[in-house]
């Protein structure tokens, strides 16, 4: 593969269907997890679609760029697909070629390490296959929701995240300066809602999916916490 060039890539959920064993495939993704032995070199790489391990042997010309890549950096490698039943999946893909296309630095994240330091680097822990599987579940559910509502009729609406006067009570109203004015994160989308059902009469109901706020104090700290609520209006 020369430089520049964009060589058509495999799925990983391809792989592990089976689909290509014994056939030579390319995959572009990330270096998800690493080990090494004295003659071998485990590379597990994470696409769109999961993660598949790849096998770098000793004498293979992709052994010292193997050596070198770290956990995170992007790459392409060409090899043959095999099954075997210890590699995740059941099937593993034996590396001859191996180009780093960004090489990443040391990846901050250990398994002993703390919620707390996890939370402060959220950006890198997102990567995470739980919570990778966390937010697929999630698009699922909120795609049958919106399957649901709109074979029923509803439609879906995005009232403001800003409101200026309280919608259920001001001791739950967090302020905030937006631009030269005073304004508050929403509690609720209630009211508009109520002016929406009459917009139209094709109308039969709206509908809303989005992130309400409510104000907290809990001992001497002072916050806001965001959930998001289905709202129904018919």
């Amino acid at each position: 593969m020369k430089d520049g060039e964009i060589c058509p890539s495999h799925r990983s959920d391809d792989i592990l269907a089976s689909r290509l064993e014994g056939k030579r495939v390319d995959i572009r993704g990330w270096v998800y997890r690493k080990r090494e032995s004295k003659d071998v070199i485990f590379v597990v790489v994470r696409d769109a679609t999961g993660i598949v391990q790849c096998i770098v042997k000793r004498g293979s010309p992709a052994w010292t760029e193997a050596e070198r890549v770290t956990i995170e950096s992007s790459v392409v490698l060409t090899g043959t697909v095999r099954s075997d039943q210890r590699a995740p999946g059941g099937f593993e893909v034996s590396v001859d070629l191996l180009k780093i296309v960004g090489l990443a630095e040391t990846f901050p994240i250990t398994k002993d390490q703390s919620e707390e330091f996890r939370r402060d680097v959220r950006h890198l822990w997102l990567r995470s296959q739980r919570m990778t599987t966390i937010l697929k579940i999630r698009s699922e559910v909120l795609k049958f929701i919106h399957e649901f509502f709109r074979k029923r009729g509803f439609i879906e609406v995005s009232p403001p995240m800003f409101i200026s006067s309280a919608v259920e009570g001001g001791a739950t109203l967090f302020g905030v300066k937006y631009f030269d004015k005073d304004l508050y994160l929403t509690q609720s989308a209630q009211l508009h809602l109520e002016v929406l059902i009459a917009v139209s009469s094709l109308i039969v109901g709206s509908v809303l999916f989005g992130l309400l706020f409510l104000f907290f104090v809990d001992g001497i700290r002072k916050g806001t916490r965001g959930f998001w609520m289905r709202m129904l209006v018919g």
